[in-house]
């Protein structure tokens, strides 16, 4: 019979012995397993540390991924900011490079070598508007020819 100061434990909790005690466990249940119930607690734990690491592995992953796309944006924004600014120097070099091969033509054409290479390109000019032969057209376009070649290069054509 249970006794009523304890709670109905059942059949086997009916002596006078406390459950759990010394002398209850290694009496009565001799027969459980300590060994199996270790190995089921580390059982437990190993695989409790194995997914806690696969968890944390996939969110190192996420956070690389992360990481790496955002890198993968500010190299394109600055690649693009680059590349404008490379674009904008380049117009900028190449107006300044046409104002001073313009001014260097201007120059040459007013020296004394292009205002006689010129006077000789209008002489050959009014010939060929006169005489309209074979000649003046040929000797039109050599002297015209020079000229540009002496405004363009600032070499001084020599005569063959």
């Amino acid at each position: 019979m249970p006794n009523s100061n304890r709670g109905d434990y059942g059949s086997e909790f009916a002596s006078s012995e406390v459950p759990f005690s010394p002398s209850f466990m290694s009496k009565k249940h001799s027969d459980i397993n300590y060994f199996l119930i270790f190995i089921i607690i580390i059982f437990g734990v190993a695989i409790g540390n194995l997914i806690s690491t696969f968890v944390v592995a996939k969110a190192v992953e996420y956070q690389a991924q992360q990481a790496m796309a955002e890198a993968a944006q500010v190299m394109q924004r600055q690649n693009r900011e680059a590349q404008a600014q490379m674009n904008a120097t380049a117009q900028r070099n190449a107006a300044l490079l046409e104002q001073q091969q313009a001014a260097l033509r201007a120059q040459r054409a007013a020296d004394p070598n292009g205002v006689r290479l010129s006077q000789t390109c209008a002489e050959w000019r009014k010939a060929d508007a006169n005489l309209n032969s074979y000649t003046t057209q040929t000797e039109l376009a050599k002297s015209c020819a020079r000229y540009d070649s002496y405004v363009m290069t600032g070499i001084y054509p020599t005569a063959k």
